[in-house]
C-alpha cells in the first residue's frame, strides 16, 4: 500500500538543557546535553501504524488520523523496525536488535526508534522551561492538549490543538507515549545524550492523555508500565530519528 506521509521535525542539538521539575518526586531539575535529532510533528496515527503493520489494533477507531493505542512497547519497537523497511528498502539502518524479550538499540543507525525520556521531555518543552507542552497555565492546557477536562472520554485526530514552539502537536494529552528508556524510580542521569536506566522490570512513558488530570499532562511527569503486555486505550507512541 501507498506509505502514509508523516513529518519528522528537527530539534538541534543542546549543551546543558534543564529538564525536571523539582516539584516531581522521581524527576528533580537535571542537566542534559543532545545530538541534533528528529522527532514526529505528531503521535503515530492508526493510518500509519495500519499502512506498515496491517492491523489497526486501538479502541478508538472513529477516525484513522486518530493516535494509534492499545500497543504495548514491543509493538512499538517492531512497528519502528518495519517503518523503516518500508523507508528505506532495508534493515541495514533497523536501530532495534529483537531477540525474544531482548531489546538491544544501536543509536548509530538513521532507522526509525523512541525517543530517549531526555528527548521526549526537551522536545515537549519546546525550548522554554514550560509546565505544559506550549503553556504553562490549565487555563491556556486547553488549547494544547486533549485530557479529561475536554476530551470527552476518547482520543482526537493529532494535531487538532495548538503546537508548542517546535511544531510538535499533542506532547500534552491526547494518548501518552512510550519512550526507549527503562523505569527508574530516581530522577534519570543527566550528562550527554542519556539513555535510562541499564535494566528493570518497566518501560517509561510520557505527557498524559485524554483519561489524565493536568498534573499528568505535565512535561515532567514521568510513568512506567511493562513493555511486554502493557498496553491500553490511552498509550501509544511518537517517533523520533537521528539526522
Amino acid at each position: 500500500s501507498d506509505l502514509v506521509s508523516f513529518t519528522m521535525k528537527h530539534i538541534d542539538s543542546v549543551e546543558g538543557a534543564v529538564l525536571g521539575d523539582d516539584d516531581q518526586d522521581c524527576n528533580k531539575e537535571h542537566e542534559v546535553s543532545l545530538s541534533e535529532y528528529y522527532i514526529g510533528e505528531t503521535e503515530v496515527t492508526q493510518e500509519l501504524w495500519q499502512a506498515v503493520m496491517g492491523s489497526n489494533p486501538s479502541h478508538f477507531t472513529d477516525s484513522l488520523k486518530n493516535p494509534v493505542e492499545e500497543v504495548d512497547w514491543f509493538d512499538c519497537i517492531e512497528f519502528c523496525n518495519e517503518l523503516t523497511v518500508t523507508v528505506m528498502g532495508d534493515d541495514d539502518e533497523c536501530v532495534y536488535d529483537i531477540r525474544g524479550t531482548s531489546v538491544t538499540a544501536d543509536f548509530g543507525k538513521k532507522g526509525f526508534r523512541l525517543p530517549t525520556e531526555a528527548e521526549w521531555e526537551y522536545a515537549a518543552m519546546g525550548g522554554k522551561r514550560r509546565r505544559y507542552s506550549g503553556c504553562n497555565t490549565e487555563n491556556q492546557l486547553k488549547g494544547y492538549a486533549w485530557y479529561y477536562a475536554n476530551s470527552d472520554s476518547k482520543t482526537h485526530e493529532v494535531g487538532k490543538k495548538k503546537a508548542n514552539k517546535y511544531g510538535l502537536y499533542d506532547m500534552s494529552g491526547n494518548v501518552w507515549e512510550w519512550c526507549w528508556d527503562w523505569w527508574s524510580h530516581i530522577t534519570p542521569s543527566g550528562g550527554k545524550n542519556p539513555v535510562g536506566a541499564t535494566s528493570g522490570p518497566f518501560r517509561v512513558f510520557r505527557g498524559g492523555s485524554w483519561r489524565d488530570s493536568m498534573s499528568s499532562c505535565e512535561c515532567a511527569c514521568r510513568v512506567n508500565y511493562v513493555p511486554h503486555g502493557g498496553s491500553d486505550n490511552y498509550l501509544g507512541l511518537r517517533l523520533a530519528c537521528c539526522p
